[in-house]
């Protein structure tokens, strides 16, 4: 059933939010990303909102993104709450340098912008022992870069290798006190599920040489569900039969569904015991 619309953003000149880009849950509310207008580049529209579940309030955090007045250099395409600020990554639609700011949400009328020289679109944003990371879509030379929490400074901590087409580093998330990302180029292709402890960076699971991935097989997200870790890789086509699901149990990757059309995200939708 329908608990409320997300709003088009000041910024929009559509006035309709296009796409929600990303949901965080954090101070008992739920923060949605959304662009607001589909093909503006490098200044596409956007904004941040919370949802409160138990009033159905909307209000939108901070500025809107979009061309000056606006927050410029793209639309908020992840979250993350790290140091009791809300953060977003930016999405200029041109793959220009990778920016992001912050705020005290409820609190802050403007964003801080914290960088904008990250390498490429940030499509994912989560915190790791204490640091903040950030993942992005680049062609060339994608990298996972750090925000060291005593410097503010952000660095690399992983360069992407292979170079090809569509290649991208996304779906930052911890299991086991290890940090996970997916791999993708697709012109070999390179279909890896990399794993991060602290110190090095090694390829935890090779899609493509495994498990039969080919070019076009997306992996989509990781869920946490229960003590396992679950990823959906997308079919090919919207039609094709050829995507799968991936489960890491006890230490061990399986394919626990094969050749079936998926096309969507995995999500927890409802817990029973």
């Amino acid at each position: 059933f329908t608990v409320g619309r997300v709003p088009a953003s000041p910024a929009s000149s559509t006035g309709r939010c296009d796409y929600i880009t990303d949901m965080l849950v954090a101070n008992g509310k739920i923060y949605i990303a959304s662009h607001d207008l589909a093909i503006a580049t490098p200044n596409a529209r956007g904004k941040v909102i919370s949802f409160n579940p138990t009033t159905g309030q909307m209000k939108q955090i901070a500025e809107a993104f979009g061309a000056s007045p606006f927050v410029t250099a793209g639309y908020p395409i992840s979250l993350a709450f790290y140091n009791g600020q809300l953060w977003a990554g930016l999405d200029d639609r041109a793959s220009g340098a990778g920016k992001v700011v912050r705020c005290y949400p409820d609190v802050d009328e403007t964003w801080t912008v914290d960088t904008s020289s990250l390498n490429g679109p940030v499509y994912s944003l989560l915190a790791f022992q204490g640091n903040l990371y950030a993942a992005s879509f680049a062609g060339g030379s994608p990298l996972v870069e750090v925000r060291t929490a005593s410097t503010g400074a952000w660095t690399t901590s992983y360069t992407m290798t292979a170079s090809g087409t569509e290649e991208h580093l996304k779906s930052l998330i911890v299991y086991d006190d290890e940090l996970y990302a997916i791999e993708y180029e697709g012109t070999t292709p390179t279909i890896h599920i990399k794993k991060f402890d602290g110190t090095t960076w090694t390829t935890d699971r090779d899609l493509d040489s495994s498990d039969g991935a080919v070019a076009g097989n997306y992996p989509e997200n990781f869920l946490l569900f229960g003590a396992d870790l679950f990823l959906a890789v997308r079919s090919t086509t919207i039609s094709a039969n050829d995507g799968f699901l991936m489960k890491k149990s006890g230490g061990t990757w399986s394919k626990i569904v094969a050749a079936e059309n998926i096309s969507g995200y995995l999500g927890e939708l409802v817990t029973r015991t």
